[in-house]
Order: C-alpha cells, then structure tokens, then sequence
C-alpha cells in the first residue's frame, strides 16, 4: 500500500482541504470522513454532508489527468466534479448513485448490461471530438498507432514481465508473446481500416465502475482510461459476461455505432479489438508502475503477466 495515503500528514491535509472546500460550497459533515478505498495508485474517501454523499478522491501523479478527464466530460453520465485542485489533481465528487455492483451483484442481468453498455457507447460516441482536447489535458494517447512500440518496450522489462514472483513469464511464454506481434499489428490494421473515431476507453469497465440511480446510469473510476480506438473498450465487459450472454452484450454496445459502420463490419472486428485491448492494458499497468516502488507493487506484480498470458489465450484461439 502506498505510503502516502495513510500517512498521518497526509490525510490531515487531505482532511483540511475538504473542509474547506465544503465550507466553499455552504455545507457540513454529516458524519466522520471515511478513507473507504485505498489502492497504492490511489484513494476515495467518502465525505457524507448535510447535501449529500459525496466522494473525495486522489491518484498519483501519471493518473491525475482523471479529474481534467472527467472534467471535460461534464454533462455526459460521469460524476459531477463540485470543487477540484488541478496541481494534485484532487476532487470532490457528487455521489452518483449505488453501484451496478451493490443493486445486481456482480453478475447482473444480461438487459443491466445491455442498457449500460449502450450509454458508455452513446458516451463515447460524444466525446471523440474532443479526444485531441483530452490528450492536450494529459490523458494518455493510446491511438492504434502509438500502441505497439511502448508495447515492446514493455516486453523488455524484467521487472514488469519477470518480477520475483511465481507469476514471472517464461522464457518460453515471452518467446510466444513476441512471436505475436504480426498478428497484433493485422489487428492494429483491421481496427484502423473501421475508420471510428478515437475516443475515450475507459478500459476498466464492469458492474463495481458504473453507478445507477432511478434508470440513469453513470460511469466511475476514469484513471485507468486513454485515448484509442473506442471498441478496445468491450474487452473486460466481454470477459465479464461470458456464455450465450456475450453476444448479446456485444450487439448492444455496437448498436449506437452503426450510424457509422455496418454491424457486419464491427462484428468481424470484435477479436482484432480483444487483442488489441490486452496491450492497451499492459500500457495502463506500466503506467502505474511508473509512479511505484517495488515494497507498493506487492500483490500486483501479476497484472502485466496476466494480461500477457490472455493475449496469448486470444491469439491462439
């Protein structure tokens, strides 16, 4: 766990600024603040007041481009930013609602993935003209063609793909990896000759990141997100789903984009997209890592080795 977010200091300060910030706003605690999720690469702190829920939350520095993220999006379904810090990139944020999660478990029904995969679609959808404006704010460019020489640098990483840990790749596994590379430029191709707009991938999206309230939904937790091709975006909904389900789930998220391509068309790009998606994620974890000591990493030394060894799982499918 990062050391920064239990530091005694820290969280006084951190304390402090919501203070102030509610006093900003004419309101008050309505209970103790609560710091409810900590993760080495961030914290939300859940803030309850006499208006309401709502959320204080910090990353560290290479994920801060979130609140400028969320920011730009205002007026889509993403939380409301009511008072922000731009240097440390803190926010407090409105309470959005229950989580997907907590309403449905974490294996909802196929129309509650339905329904949401549609709006993230129309969300993106929305936002692509202003994909240029979210990379000049610091959200990371992820465009098909800048995904796959970080990506070999990755690859040359001891300690990204053989930590000391028994979830390290062998030799043989990274030979298998590297051997793939043909294929994930094809896919880097098939994707681009779509000819959708880039936009925003949030890239962690599943049933504890989207909020629900009275039927509306909202999407959370953008510091994983990037720039790219937005159909990247369906990979981790598609693990989620699995079964006969996927192809319903798949067809919903789609439907908003054939006002720009046949479904045909996106259809047959959907495994070049899964490929794809996998190396979009192993940039994401290599970004975190930049801003983590080893002593911070312990427990997800496995996140880069795991999505090398699904991309494996894809590619000989």
């Amino acid at each position: 766990m990062s050391v920064q977010w239990t530091d005694p200091s820290w969280r006084a300060e951190a304390e402090e600024w919501i203070r102030a910030r509610l006093s900003d706003l004419s309101c008050a605690l309505a209970g103790p603040i609560e710091h409810s999720h900590l993760r080495p690469w961030g914290t939300v702190v859940r803030v309850p007041t006499d208006r309401g829920l709502l959320w204080f939350k910090a990353n560290v520095a290479p994920l801060a481009f979130e609140l400028q993220l969320i920011d730009r999006l205002a007026g889509q379904p993403v939380p409301d930013v009511v008072a922000h810090e731009p240097r440390r990139g803190w926010m407090l944020l409105e309470d959005a609602g229950p989580l997907v999660a907590e309403d449905y478990g974490e294996d909802p029904p196929l129309a509650i993935w339905r329904a949401f995969l549609r709006k993230y679609a129309e969300l993106q959808i929305v936002a692509a003209p202003a994909a240029d404006e979210l990379i000049d704010a610091g959200v990371p460019n992820r465009r098909l063609s800048r995904v796959l020489e970080p990506f070999t640098r990755v690859l040359e990483s001891d300690r990204l793909v053989r930590p000391l840990t028994p979830d390290a790749l062998t030799n043989e596994e990274l030979d298998r990896v590297h051997a793939v590379m043909p294929k994930l430029r094809e896919s880097v191709d098939a994707l681009a000759a779509l000819g959708l707009p880039d936009s925003v991938q949030q890239d962690d999206l599943h049933p504890w990141n989207v909020c629900v309230r009275n039927g509306v939904y909202s999407f959370i937790d953008w510091s994983d997100a990037c720039i790219s091709q937005p159909m990247l975006s369906l990979e981790i909904p598609l693990q989620w789903v699995g079964g006969e389900g996927a192809a319903e789930a798949k067809d919903a998220y789609l439907e908003p984009w054939t006002a720009l391509r046949p479904l045909e068309d996106l259809l047959a790009a959907t495994d070049a997209a899964a490929l794809v998606a996998q190396v979009t994620g192993v940039l994401k974890w290599d970004l975190i890592n930049s801003a983590l000591a080893d002593e911070e990493r312990v427990g997800y030394e496995e996140a880069i080795p795991r999505r090398l060894r699904h991309l494996l799982e894809l590619a000989c499918a």
